[in-house]
Parts: structure tokens; sequence; C-alpha cells
């Protein structure tokens, strides 16, 4: 055999990087005692020398590279020459040995691999240098594989990543033939989440026969997440395995259908994940760092196909350390509730994993900072958000504890008033709601209610001042001149902002929820079953906002000026209009439009994600509550008349208590609505730093995909915040393999089923459709109020073009961004939500009956059902 093809456990460290970055990291694999397919490497000189052989000088890749621009036309030829051009006699006769000897053992067809001579491996495959050819067999289709593998260098793409990467071996790959196993399972494995970063947390991605139709997306494999340090599965996701593709003696690949009763059974077993598990962490010993394998398991042996360590940014080991540490301080995960329903109305769906890496900072840090204030003991290092399936949930069972320590309080009271729906799941938790320490602890948190209490609203006023300051001095940036140095310090500012925000948000919720429970406590002695109806009835109309600072009072004013503009409302109507606002007419109506893009363009569904567009960007919401408030006669221009006269018909029921009664009573409604108006004035401050944040991190993309092509638009939000000040630094120079990793599995967790809104543990797996039979769903009570009408179900924002007035708005999540279609709404059901959020609170503002955490609703309701919604009991009816 010539000696240009080695066995790979033969090659020595001093010589095996001729051999490229996959050969290197194999060998240094299989003389670690790592199970790896056998396998030979051709050294990437004789990719230089089949250059030389085949190419005239000016077409020579070092010719090509020195050029400032290469032509088309000589990118051509010179693809066009390799392709043609056989292998010299040598290398034949080398493929041949390799095969005859590769083909002793049985083989299915060898792997054909390209492996660059460049230290950056990961971006030399996302850039379309290296390529893979499975289940090739025979010498004439091996050496064709090789040829193609080398042509692949002329490329456009290739070739400017190339120069920008420089070197005298830049352009040299090496070949590997790998034999083919007849994989029985596959798939790849991350030793840290891709997604999320969570150091303590694998990820699994499995299905039967090879991994191709893991990798292409063909099929959706078992994926499991599990505590790297315990062995315990957070969460496994049965994936739709319908056919496996295997290597064949034939040639080639055969795809092959999976019996239903096998596709529907989990890959993997537990020995194997145990096995899994062990190699992750005999992985990371090996690299030093994070990393990502692809493996396969044949008769029930483990091997390892490839592996590569993550470019991730962070001081892993800290993090696990905190991490095992909350393990050992803290309850056994299995016992831990999980529930979005709190954080789903501000992040539906999949997170990105930049919002997610600030989310769970703030939120953490604002919650803390609550309960620490008030004298509570927190758990320092216990996960207050986990993610499941790219989704955030909040961790119930720490809410417990805390919540134990406030006297009187307990999770039975004040879950169901700050929308934990499972409250019979909940009681999983071990919480003493009444305990010897918190009574004689009740005088110190009574005067830190207290002290909190008085020193709230000017905390606010006072944020408010700096944010209005440091909001004009940022927006008066032009941030496309500003040095990278300059930009990263002017994110800092904006986090700071968020950070300050997010701190004064959760220390003004608590006392919000706080005031209910007291509240709630007494509606219910006074009024029994009526109580709810009439707490929301006494809470429906607060002071009314200025309109220049309420975004439902200003877009019924732009509905009323298209009374008189016929050309616009006919643009609106238009069932083709593309509801693109540089098309709107001209006139008032749209100046008025412009002036609400303005004040209110930094809004949008899903506000907090930072990927998400804003209105002033994508105004299509906006334009489709203008076209539902066309289709009436007229617009209702008092529009808080309906929840004003629910007040005052609620307020006469307090007159026949009696005046303590009566003058507690007010006493709370006063402490609650003030609490509402300053939840309201941050809830604003804060959604207007989010949409800064956006305006910084677009910016910050659009120089990363000047500098690395490769990783394509808008690839800041797949970075977290500590690796996107890193790159603006200039301490992290290529993150184009990590964005292409975490985009493909954003992708994966946007396809999984969401988890049950509340569960302990890990989620199970998908609950299945309710029967189409069911008529009646329950929920929580968000505002009093019973009506009868056409439900719209509203998935995402393209639904909005088949909203029409007066529908019952069905949605997944009480979200914010929804206040424009709510104007023309005649009542909201959400499956997720809080009534104490600023959704219901609109609804119940506009006199509007809403029902939140109705589970279910959005796979019972179709649109165009005729509905019943009773915000008073907390039910919907199918009629």
């Amino acid at each position: 055999m010539p000696a240009s093809f080695r066995p790979l456990d033969t090659l020595l460290p001093r010589a095996v990087a001729a051999y490229g970055g996959k050969a290197d990291t194999l060998a240094s694999l299989a003389r670690n005692g790592f199970a790896v397919p056998r396998c030979f490497a051709l050294s990437g000189e004789a990719s230089r020398a089949h250059y030389e052989r085949v190419l005239p000088e000016p077409l020579q890749p070092q010719n090509l590279l020195v050029q400032r621009v290469v032509a088309e036309e000589q990118i051509a030829e010179a693809r066009e020459r390799l392709l043609a051009a056989p292998l010299s006699a040598q290398l034949v006769r080398g493929v041949a040995g390799v095969l005859r000897e590769l083909d002793s053992t049985g083989t299915m067809g060898v792997a054909v691999r390209s492996s660059n001579l460049t230290a950056q491996q990961d971006l030399a495959a996302v850039a379309g240098l290296e390529e893979t050819w499975l289940g090739v067999r025979g010498v004439e289709a091996v050496c064709a594989a090789i040829v193609r593998s080398w042509s692949n260098l002329f490329n456009p793409r290739v070739l400017g990543y190339l120069q920008r990467l420089g070197g005298p071996s830049a352009y040299a790959t090496g070949i590997m033939l790998q034999v083919m196993l007849p994989a029985e399972i596959s798939g790849v494995m991350f030793t840290e989440n891709p997604l999320t970063g969570d150091p303590n947390e694998l990820v699994i991605d499995a299905t039967y026969g090879l991994g191709t139709v893991l990798v292409s997306g063909s099929v959706a494999a078992d994926t499991y997440r599990i505590e790297r340090e315990t062995g315990w599965v957070r969460d496994r996701v049965l994936g739709e395995k319908s056919f496996r593709e295997d290597a064949v003696q034939a040639a080639g690949l055969q795809r092959t259908k999976v019996a239903p009763e096998i596709a529907q059974r989990f890959s993997l077993m537990e020995h194997q994940l145990g096995r899994l598990v062990d190699l992750a962490q005999r992985l990371e010993r090996h690299f030093g760092a994070a990393c990502e394998t692809h493996w396969a398991i044949v008769e029930d042996q483990l091997y390892v196909l490839r592996a590569r360590a993550s470019n991730v940014n962070g001081d892993k080991r800290g993090a696990r350390q905190r991490s095992r540490k909350a393990h050992d301080e803290h309850v056994d995960p299995v016992d831990i509730v999980w529930s979005n329903s709190h954080v789903a109305e501000l992040l539906p769906g999949v997170s990105t994993p930049l919002t997610w890496s600030i989310a769970k900072r703030f939120s953490e840090e604002g919650f803390h900072a609550l309960f620490q204030g008030l004298g509570c003991s927190v758990t320092k290092h216990a996960p207050l958000l986990g993610n499941f399936r790219g989704r955030p949930y909040l961790n119930l069972t720490e809410v417990a504890e805390i919540t134990a320590q406030m006297p009187g309080l307990g999770p039975q009271a004040v879950l169901p008033l700050s929308s934990a729906h499972a409250v019979a799941q909940y009681a999983h938790a071990s919480t003493e709601t009444a305990t010897w320490n918190t009574i004689v602890r009740a005088p110190l948190i009574a005067s830190r209610l207290s002290a909190q209490h008085l020193k709230l609203k000017p905390r606010v006023l006072r944020f408010e001042r700096v944010f209005s300051e440091e909001h004009r001095r940022l927006r008066a940036l032009d941030l496309r001149i500003l040095p990278g140095a300059a930009l990263d310090a002017t994110m800092s500012d904006v986090h700071q902002l968020l950070h300050d925000a997010g701190t004064l948000l959760a220390t003004v919720y608590g006392a919000l929820v706080l005031t209910q429970v007291p509240l709630h406590s007494m509606l219910v002695s006074l009024f029994g079953d009526d109580a709810q109806g009439i707490a929301w009835d006494l809470l429906s109309a607060l002071e009314d906002p200025a309109e220049d600072a309420d975004p439902a009072r200003a877009l019924v004013r732009v509905a009323t000026l298209l009374e008189d503009d016929q050309s616009a409302r006919d643009w609106l109507l238009a069932p083709d209009a593309t509801r693109d606002f540089q098309d709107f007419p001209q006139g008032a109506a749209r100046d008025a439009l412009h002036q609400y893009l303005s004040g209110f363009g930094h809004l949008s569904l899903r506000a907090f994600e930072v990927s998400q567009p804003r209105y002033r960007e994508e105004p299509r919401l906006v334009l489709d509550a203008l076209r539902a408030h066309v289709q009436t006669k007229g617009v209702t221009r008092d529009l808080y008349a309906k929840g004003r006269r629910r007040l005052l018909a609620a307020e006469k029921r307090l007159a026949a208590l009696s005046i303590p009664q009566r003058a507690l009573l007010r006493g709370l409604l006063t402490v609650t609505r003030h609490y509402l108006r300053l939840r309201r004035q941050v809830h604003r401050c804060l959604s207007q730093v989010f949409d800064m944040l956006r305006w910084v991190v677009l910016d910050a993309a659009r120089r990363l995909e000047v500098r690395e092509p490769e990783c394509g638009p808008e690839a800041t939000f797949f970075l977290h915040i500590r690796e996107l000040h890193a790159v603006l630094r200039g301490d992290l120079n290529t993150v184009a393999p990590l964005i292409h990793r975490r985009r493909a599995q954003m992708a994966r967790d946007a396809e999984l089923p969401a988890p049950p809104h509340t569960f302990v543990g890990y989620p199970r797996p998908a609950e299945a459709e309710e029967p189409q039979g069911a008529r009646f769903l329950s929920g929580l009570s968000a505002s009093s109020g019973v009506i009868e009408a056409r439900a719209c179900l509203l998935s995402d924002i393209q639904d909005g073009a088949i909203f029409g007035a007066g529908d019952v708005l069905v949605v997944p999540a009480a979200d914010a961004g929804l206040v424009p279609l709510l104007t023309a709404a005649s009542a909201l059901v959400a499956e997720v939500g809080c009534p104490l959020s600023p959704l219901s609170g609109v609804a119940r503002e506009l006199g509007l009956p809403a029902v939140v955490q109705v589970e279910g609703a959005q796979r019972v309701i179709s649109t165009g059902d005729i509905v019943r919604v009773d915000g008073n009991a907390g039910t919907v009816a199918l009629l």
C-alpha cells in the first residue's frame, strides 16, 4: 500500500497535522481508547500534488488566493479541469489497497470524508470546503468522491473564506476512508445544551439506522435531555422515526420504512443512555471542553464516528460546580414542579439563545432581590428558570419554599392568584405553610413590606427619569460609525437598563401579588362565589392614561380618522392589500398611524424576544386591527366606558357592608390599584429597553455577517450575551460553527411538541389531543362578564388577517402585544396567562370578559366556532 495512506490509529501526534483536523481528532481518540471505526487517512500533500498536476499555473490555488478579486470564469475553469482529470495511478492503487483491506472485514462500503488542514475545522465545514460521501463502494466511485472533495475548493464562498484565513496550508485537504458501520442506532450528542448553554445538561438525538436522516432533518429523532452529574433524564421526546437509512452491499444507501410499533418506541434503552453519559464525560476530559459527537451503536457496542470541541464562551467548570452545589443543597430534581404559567405570556414559544441568556439572568436577579429585600432566605444557586424543548419554565418548588416564609401565605394561597394552574400537582413540593419561624419573623417582614410600599413609587419615578435620559442619549448615537469596543459599551449600557428595569418590575409585581392575597381572602369571606367577579369589576377602571401613553386609545383615534378617509378604508378592506405601511394612502389617517408607530412602534408580540420584529418594522397586526375597526359602522370613542360602568356597579355592592369592612376593603383596593399603575409604568420602560437591545444587536449582526459571511443574517440572536460581548471586543474570533449548530437545534426544538403547562420532574410525552366531543373548557377568571360570539384562533401574527370586529380572541398566551386586536375584540381566551398580566388588565379596563389558563383552547376551538365566554366563572363553552 502506498505510504500516503495510513491506518488512522498509527498516526503519531507529531505527523498527524498533515492529514487534517478531523483525522487528528479521530486519531487522538483512537490512541486514547475510544471505539472508533477503522479508518485510513490520506495526507493533504496529495491534494497539492493533484492541483499541480492538473491545473495550469494561473489556476493554482496559491495564485488565486493572493488575488484581490478572483474571476468567476477562473473558478469555473479550474473546477471543470479537476472534475475531468483522473487521480494518479499511485493514488488509484492506494484506494484499491485500502478497499481490499476493509472489504476483508465485511464492510458495507466506506465513508469518504474530507479533512482540511486549517485549524478551524468547524468553520471549514460551514463554509462548504469539507464534505462527506457515505456508503461508497468500488475503486472508481471512491476515486470520484475524492476528486469531488478536492474540487470543492473552487467555489467563491470557499475561496473567500480561505483568503481571510490565509496561511500556506489553507488550501490543502486530507481524505479519510472510514468503514461504514451497520448501525442499529445513530445520533448526535452535545455535552452541554447547544441552545441554552446549560453546562450541566447533555442533549442526545437518536434514531434508527444511520444518522444521515437525523442530520438532514428528514426524520424527527428521539431527544433526551440529561443531567450530566446524576444521569437523571430531565426530558425525553419521542420522535417520528417513520423510516431509516442503511448502507447496503449493493452500493450507496437504502431507505426503508420502520414498522409503526417500533417507530413508536424510544430507540435507546436505559443502559445505552448510561453509556452515552459516560462517553460524554470521557470526551470532555479528553478535549478539556464541551464537545459535540456523532455516534453509532452496532451490536450494543458504542462507536464514536466524529467528535469536536464546542466553541462556547464561559467558565463551564464554575457553572458546573454551582449546578452541583445547587443539586446538593436543594430538592431532588425529580420533585421539582415546573410551570410556564408566569413566563409564557412574556416569552411564548421557543426562545433564541440570546433572549434566553438575558431573560434567565435578569429574572433570577429580580426574584432574588425581591425576596431577599423582605428578609426571606433564598437558596443562592437554585435555578428559578428552566428550559424545556427551548421553552422557559418557572421553578414553582423554589417559589413555594420562599412564599412559605411569608406569614399567612403558602402555595395554596398565592399560586391561584399568580396564575399557577395545577395546584394539585404543586402539592408535590414539600412546603410548610405555617411554622414557628414564619410567626417569629412576621413583624420583621411586615415592617419591610411597609418600608417597601413607601419607597416603591419614588423608586419608580426616579427610574423613569433615569431611563428617559438614557433613552434619549442612546437613541442619538449613530451605531454604524461606532468602533466595536464602543458598540460593546453601548450594549452594556442597555443591558444595565434591562437589569434595573427587570429588578424593579419583579419588586412591583411581587408587591402586587402579595397585596392580592388579603384582598382575595376578604372578598371571598364577604361575597362567596361572586368574589372573583367583583374583584375584577372593582379593578376594571384605573385612572385613564393620557393618549400618548395608552396604545389602545391611540389606536382607536386612528380608527376614528379612518371614518372620513375613504381611500384608506378601501385599501384596508381590499382582499389583496399588501399590509405594507409604505402603501398606505396619504391623509390624516396615515399621519395619525405614523404618529402611532412612532410612539408605540417598540411594541410587538413576544416583545421580550429580542429577535422579534417590532411594530415599526412589521405593522401587520396593527393594520389588521384597524381593518377590523373599519368593518364596523362606527368606532367606540369612549373606549373605557364599559369598564367604568362595571366599576360603578361593583361599588354599589360595597354599600351594604359595614363601615369598618368598607374602609378596609377600599384601603386594599387603593394599594392594589397603586401597584397596577406602577407595574404599567415599569413594563412600558422594559418594552422600550428590549427594543433598544434589538437595535444594538441588529447592528452587531450586520458587522458579524460582514466579518464572517458563513454566520448568515441576524446571527447574533444565536449567541449568548457574554459571547456577543466577546465578539464585539474581539475576544471570540470564529462563531459560525457555533451559530450553525444553534440554528439547527432551535429549528429542532420548534418542531417538538410543547411540554404540558405544568409538570413534575420532567415533561411527559405530549398529551393526547382533546376528544372531538369536548365542548367545555375551564380556566382562571381574568375579567368578568359573559358573551357569546365567533371565535378567532390566533397562533401567530399572520393569523390577524382573519380577525374580525367582535371576535373572541383565542390565543396561546396573554401577550401584551395583542392590545391592538383587543380594542376590536369582544372577549379574550388564552391558553397561558396570569389574571394580573398587562393584557388581562387591559381586558378589564375595556370591559371585555377574559379567561386565562384555558389548557387545550387552541386544540379544541377553531376559527368560526361560536363560543360562550364566562369571565365570572372562568369557563369557555362551544355552542
